[in-house]
């Protein structure tokens, strides 16, 4: 294949990944969580710790960006209020019709402390076709939620 189609394929590639079928450039993921991000970041600050939104710009979700948000800045309140000096980061992955967004801590942090709240996020979660799962690792917990990257009914 010469370069040229190379370069033809991968622009039509992501043209289709970031445009909806009308030809309306999809929100970037990167972008809504940024946006999002203005007031944690300043909880943060106080706690002396950091965020990192690590997410591709190239990602875009189909999938209710306040549902979405709300979560996540639920999740990251919590990370936030039972920590200091932590370094929290965020990243993304696509797995065919699924967005899992990994919320990474290197502080320990145990959300059975939160169970209420977690529930709480647990079931706006799932209007969006989402979940959340957490996994302790011994460099700090990672909270993964996941959910289908299509337009829904929130």
């Amino acid at each position: 294949m010469l370069a040229s189609e190379t370069a033809f394929f991968k622009a039509f590639y992501m043209k289709r990944l970031t445009t909806d079928h009308a030809g309306k450039r999809k929100p970037s993921l990167h972008h809504s969580i940024k946006k999002m991000l203005s007031t944690p970041i300043q909880l943060a600050v106080n706690k002396n710790s950091l965020i990192i939104n690590d997410i591709n710009s190239e990602l875009t979700t189909e999938a209710d960006e306040k549902t979405m948000n709300v979560v996540i800045g639920n999740i990251l309140n919590l990370l936030i209020q039972h920590t200091d000096l932590n370094c929290i980061k965020l990243s993304a992955r696509r797995y065919n019709n699924e967005i899992l967004i990994y919320i990474d801590s290197h502080k320990s942090f145990d959300p059975a402390c939160n169970n209420a709240t977690f529930e709480r996020l647990q079931l706006i979660a799932e209007k969006i076709g989402g979940r959340i799962t957490v996994v302790n690792y011994s460099f700090g917990p990672s909270i993964v939620f996941s959910f289908l990257n299509m337009a829904t009914a929130a």
